[in-house]
């Protein structure tokens, strides 16, 4: 099994987008990437630059995959409909989405139950517009598929964070090829004993996780229960961890105590260094100062930004 993570916190971005490839069949998991407001300042060029390098591996890998995946309704996880491009934070449009998901067969979570009203509407105007470029797209809560030796296990929806949480479910997607077992457990935050449970009963060699949403203003020993998850799973599984828990200047000091067990970000597994620039962004500013042609694009962005 190839594993070639392509977006994320520790490469500049928000997205937990990976590329798996096993014998029988490519799998791209979340083709989606943002950007978002932080320290109430719109992203740095430099993040804008890591976002053009995002879309871009997304639709190189795109090509090459046989299925797409889309875990719930999140911009950060899908590329959106839009019919122009939005400049802002995702550089989303119909064109892009085409791009990315044409002729493919992509494995969504559905739309008609477990699902709050906002990813209802995001997923109901994309289920419409992607079929100018595809009619392969199925809803698989709760399904198993086989190609050849390898295994597609996908979750009942799980909460996006602790239980009963307003953000909705996302679905986990196990990649089993008979040599290894990944298991994608993308925004489930390792905070609902439905997830841990899930994640436990698998029994995966490899897990991919956003971890404990550290950045946000929950209470501590929530916080402290979700590290403490995160760690009983580095004591049993080779873990990714990166996206949500990437979102903090010292957000590295939270995986710190697990380096002595299997446990590296997307950037890490890459072999490149760290680069939270979204967590950093103040001080982007302050050290690498806008062009004034940029300055004035944050005025009106109502296109792709000059970089």
């Amino acid at each position: 099994m190839r594993i070639i993570p392509l977006a994320s916190e520790s490469l500049g971005v928000r997205s937990l987008s990976v590329f798996i490839e096993t014998k029988d069949i490519k799998i791209l998991l979340d083709a989606g990437v943002s950007l978002a407001i932080r320290y109430r300042l719109l992203p740095h060029t430099l993040e804008y630059q890591a976002l053009k390098e995002a879309r871009r591996r997304i639709k190189e890998y795109a090509k090459k995959a046989d299925i797409i995946t889309i875990s719930h309704y999140h911009f950060d996880h899908y590329t959106q409909t839009y019919d122009s491009i939005e400049p802002k934070f995702t550089w989303s449009s119909i064109e892009e989405a085409g791009e990315i998901y044409a002729d493919k067969q992509i494995l969504a979570k559905d739309i008609s139950k477990n699902i709050n009203y906002s990813q209802k509407k995001r997923g109901y105007v994309f289920n419409k517009r992607i079929k100018r470029f595809t009619d392969k797209l199925a809803f698989i809560d709760d399904k198993i598929l086989e190609f050849g030796s390898t295994r597609i296990t996908v979750s009942k929806p799980l909460p996006h964070g602790e239980d009963n949480t307003p953000l909705g479910y996302v679905l986990a997607y196990t990649i089993d090829d008979g040599n290894t077992r990944l298991l994608y457990a993308s925004d489930t935050q390792l905070l609902s004993k439905k997830s841990i449970d899930y994640i436990i009963d698998k029994k995966p060699d490899i897990v991919i996780t956003s971890a404990v949403p550290t950045y946000l203003r929950i209470d501590e020993k929530i916080k402290e229960e979700g590290l403490r998850n995160l760690e009983m799973l580095a004591r049993n599984t080779k873990l990714i961890v990166d996206h949500h828990i990437m979102r903090e200047k010292n957000s590295l000091d939270y995986i710190k105590p697990l380096r002595r067990y299997d446990v590296k970000t997307f950037a890490e597994y890459l072999g490149l260094k760290n680069n939270l620039l979204e967590a950093n962004r103040v001080e982007l500013y302050k050290k690498f100062p806008p062009s004034n042609h940029f300055q004035q694009w944050i005025k009106n962005p109502s296109s792709l930004p000059p970089l």
